[in-house]
């Protein structure tokens, strides 16, 4: 269960990024996780629920977002959401391709109060 990990890491970023910016409190969290990443959203809210006790977030909501897999193609150069974990090109089925998106996990949004 990587998630747990994840959510060990989260509060630290999140512990870090509030008092960079004076916040007393963190009520709201929102991640991106892109589909490779193979995130369990429900699994990671348990988690972060478990970690984020007696934290500056223990009163945090966290949502996570699923961000879809996305790839351009080197020859045809379009872009195209990887299916079912196929990676060639749909429109000319060249296997030479680059994922842009999905493979990130990123603490997109922070809201709290002011300390």
């Amino acid at each position: 269960m990587h998630e747990l990990s994840i959510a060990m890491n989260l509060i630290k970023i999140i512990e870090q990024t509030a008092a960079q910016n004076n916040m007393g409190i963190v009520t709201s969290v929102l991640v991106r996780a892109g589909e490779l990443t193979s995130v369990e959203p429900e699994t990671l809210t348990f988690c972060f629920d478990q970690v984020k006790q007696d934290t500056i977030a223990a009163a945090a909501e966290l949502t996570v977002e699923i961000v879809p897999l996305i790839a351009r193609c080197e020859k045809c150069n379009s872009e195209f959401r990887v299916e079912e974990l196929q990676f060639y090109c749909p429109h000319c089925e060249n296997k030479e391709i680059k994922v842009t998106q999905g493979e990130e996990i990123q603490l997109f949004q922070l809201e709290g109060e002011v300390a």
